[in-house]
């Protein structure tokens, strides 16, 4: 494992070379792991530039892990100060921990507290609730009262879906964009699979975590 000294010193090279790291934290057990760039190098303190979302999310926390390939496995850090409205944050005391982004990845997180999901299909607009969330896709449970249609017809595996996630306390929601990759009809309610498309994967999926989420093996 890697000693602090070697963390900082691959961060200085991803300074150099303008590389993009990813930062994972947990909020009400959705995923939030946004891109940060290295902003600055005052050791043993780091500066990022980070998401707005990811902001909110290290201030709660007071840590998050840093993923890169460069550091070879993810790192854990402290959080010194966190400056919301310049989308800053100072990171300290890197250990390394045992998530790797891959690992992350065949994870989905069980939300911990209910998140409403609007969900737009072919002109249609339903609203339902998150069943669990990784950075590759995700899952919503729709009410039968939304399902006005044969969902044979209009769930149709890889047509094209927008979802907006509306996290507890957030001022504004998460706009993902995918694909849908599988439905399944229950006795009350419909749940519905969605892959998230690449671009939404690297910039905010989740970006998509709170430390109480409970993780399960994903859909294959």
């Amino acid at each position: 494992m890697e000693l602090p000294e070697d963390v900082l010193s691959h961060l200085k090279w991803i300074a150099h070379f303008q590389q993009i790291i990813m930062l994972l934290n947990y909020y009400d057990g959705v995923p939030i792991s946004h891109e940060a760039a290295v902003r600055s190098l005052d050791p043993p303190t780091v500066t990022l530039d980070v998401h707005p979302y990811q902001a909110v999310c290290l201030a709660l926390d007071g840590h998050t892990v840093i993923q890169s390939e460069p550091l070879a496995l993810a790192v854990r850090t402290r959080v010194v100060s966190v400056d919301v409205v310049a989308r800053t944050a100072s990171l300290t005391e890197f250990n390394p921990t045992t998530y790797t982004i891959r690992r992350r990845q065949s994870v989905r997180i069980e939300s911990n507290q209910p998140v409403d999901v609007e969900l737009f299909v072919e002109n249609r607009s339903l609203t339902g609730q998150l069943e669990n969330i990784s950075p590759l896709g995700l899952s919503v449970s729709l009410p039968a009262s939304q399902i006005f249609f044969d969902p044979w017809i209009v769930f149709q595996k890889d047509a094209a879906v927008r979802a907006r996630l509306q996290l507890p306390q957030a001022a504004s929601p998460i706009e993902l964009t995918g694909t849908i990759s599988h439905g399944l009809l229950r006795e009350n309610h419909y749940v519905l699979g969605v892959r998230l498309s690449v671009k939404a994967t690297r910039s905010r999926s989740s970006r998509v975590i709170s430390c109480s989420g409970r993780p399960r093996p994903s859909r294959p």
